[in-house]
């Protein structure tokens, strides 16, 4: 499974040696402020999270897509078993370029899709 910890931006590199020397792994920063890395299980997580100075949040990735537009990101989840996925959970949108929804819209809707589909 694949984790993410959020770290103030331009200081990735400190919590990429954490995680190293935590846990163990290799890790790669995605975008400022986010650093990727593999774990084997959810007590991973918790064991980095508790122990980190320099992350302020972490939590496990479930699914990651790129998509142009609403309908194409739609269209994708319908591949994705989310029976997984137990209350509380949360969606995270990370967009660029101009469209005409916001992440915040992608947010609440694919939210809003997987807690009606699941009855959570």
């Amino acid at each position: 499974m694949k984790a993410i910890a959020s770290c103030i931006k331009h200081l990735e590199f400190v919590t990429e040696e954490e995680i190293e020397k935590i846990l163990h792994t290799k890790a790669t920063t995605l975008i400022p402020g986010r650093v990727q890395f593999k774990t084997k299980t959810q007590k991973e997580i918790a064991t980095f999270t508790y122990n980190t100075k320099s992350s302020f949040k972490v939590y496990e990735l479930f699914y990651h897509t790129t998509f142009t537009s609403f309908q194409d990101l739609l269209k994708k989840l319908k591949t994705v078993n989310t029976k997984i996925i137990q209350e509380p959970f949360v969606v995270r949108c990370e967009r660029s370029g101009n469209h005409n929804f916001t992440s915040h819209d992608i947010e609440r809707e694919v939210g809003a899709l997987i807690h009606h589909k699941h009855n959570l």
